[in-house]
């Protein structure tokens, strides 16, 4: 009688045992809000989330790349802008010195301004720059833009930096001048071309400022729907966490109960014995 009351005992502590540690996963999975704490709570799952958050993370660097390559192309816009207003302005001289009306003392004064104006244009090509890089100066090179998170052309945004040339040489217009009525007709049509280009430039760039913005819109909702099917795989179901605690708590209450009856019978049968 002895021997089975003391199977009895082990039995039950076996049983707390495994109740107790069921309980303190379910404290942890309530403390933590993930039901995935460890490999151990679920293999699976584990290494799907932890696919879910290397994807989040590399669509959250590609978003950020991308709000830099925005950067970019607002400073690249901006330059050009800058060169538009110069030519406008240069045209404008142009147009006043190409009539009668105005003196040749008047045309070489203008014509200072003009030359001003044509130095602004190329300072502006030459200091323009970002990360190290001369954005405005025409080479034959392009930046590669990161913005998703794999290893293929889909996943990067190229920006073309040749054909942007906006130096006062690119544009055709470096030996402009108005000191004659006959020079200033002249120059109109280089001054037009290059309005032609430079316009055509900032189109270029409000169009990849588009395609940025969309690349982040898309990222932005990328990101969102894999943290949702992160949390849907890891997090802790509240309401069915804390019935399951309670569940437990309760297995382990009564075990310690029986437990406790099972040393008190084994004692009772050892004073018989």
């Amino acid at each position: 009688m002895a021997k089975i009351a003391n199977t009895q005992a082990l039995t039950i502590t076996r049983q707390l045992g495994k109740t107790t540690r069921a309980q303190e996963s379910s404290t942890r999975k309530l403390a933590s809000g993930k039901r995935v704490n460890s490999a151990s709570d679920d293999a699976a799952s584990l290494g799907i989330s932890a696919k879910l958050n290397a994807t989040i993370r590399s669509r959250g660097q590609a978003h950020r790349n991308a709000n830099d390559a925005i950067s970019i192309v607002q400073t690249i816009e901006g330059s050009l802008k800058e060169i538009n207003s110069s030519v406008v302005r240069i045209r404008e001289l142009a147009i006043h010195s190409a009539s009668d009306t105005v003196s040749n003392n008047e045309r070489e004064l203008m014509n200072l301004e003009v030359y001003q104006n044509l130095r602004e244009i190329d300072r502006i090509t030459e200091s323009t720059e970002m990360f190290s890089q001369k954005l405005t100066e025409g080479e034959d090179k392009r930046l590669e833009i990161q913005v998703d998170k794999g290893s293929g052309k889909k996943d990067r945004i190229f920006i073309q930096l040749n054909n942007l040339a906006q130096s006062t040489l690119a544009l055709g217009i470096d030996d402009v001048d108005i000191k004659s009525q006959r020079h200033a007709q002249h120059s109109l049509i280089k001054l037009d071309y290059a309005l032609r280009a430079v316009g055509e430039s900032v189109a270029k760039m409000g169009a990849m400022q588009s395609r940025f913005t969309t690349a982040i819109s898309k990222l932005e909702t990328d990101v969102i729907n894999g943290k949702q099917a992160n949390s849907r795989i890891t997090d802790t179901d509240y309401a069915q966490e804390t019935a399951n605690n309670l569940k437990e708590k309760m297995k382990e209450d009564a075990q310690s109960s029986l437990i406790s009856q099972a040393h008190n019978n084994l004692r009772d049968v050892t004073k018989l014995i």
